[in-house]
């Protein structure tokens, strides 16, 4: 593989990275809250929304979009999917699956590198 391919692989490689990051973030943060909720330290319903981060690919985005946390867990049954708010879809690396208002369901799409034999990576 070219060196420019190979760059190219690896620069839409860590975009997906970025998503992931934020996903697991928000796994996380989700689970503090319940378990703050469920203490009875944050007087709300256990389904109340969260506040969740965007889950694009931009490591500098902040954004935020509210959500119940059975429906981010349907939303996330496929691990290759995450939750991104309108316009910052990059469907360089991904595929819109589903719409939600002023929020996307995005699909990571597969990377081939033919630079690594099968298995290597």
């Amino acid at each position: 593989m070219p060196s420019a391919e190979r760059d190219d692989f690896h620069r839409l490689r860590r975009l997906q990275l970025n998503e992931k990051l934020f996903e697991a973030l928000n796994f996380r943060l989700e689970e503090q809250i319940l378990e703050l909720r469920e203490a009875g330290h944050i007087p709300e319903d256990p389904d109340e929304p969260i506040r969740y981060m965007c889950e694009c690919s931009d490591p500098e985005c902040r954004e935020r979009f509210a959500m119940e946390p059975h429906e981010y867990s349907r939303l996330h049954l496929n691990p290759r999917d995450c939750v991104v708010l309108q316009g910052h879809e990059l469907l360089e690396v991904e595929v819109v699956v589903e719409e939600l208002g002023d929020l996307l369901v995005v699909r990571k799409r597969e990377l081939e590198d033919s630079s690594y034999p099968p298995g290597a990576g």
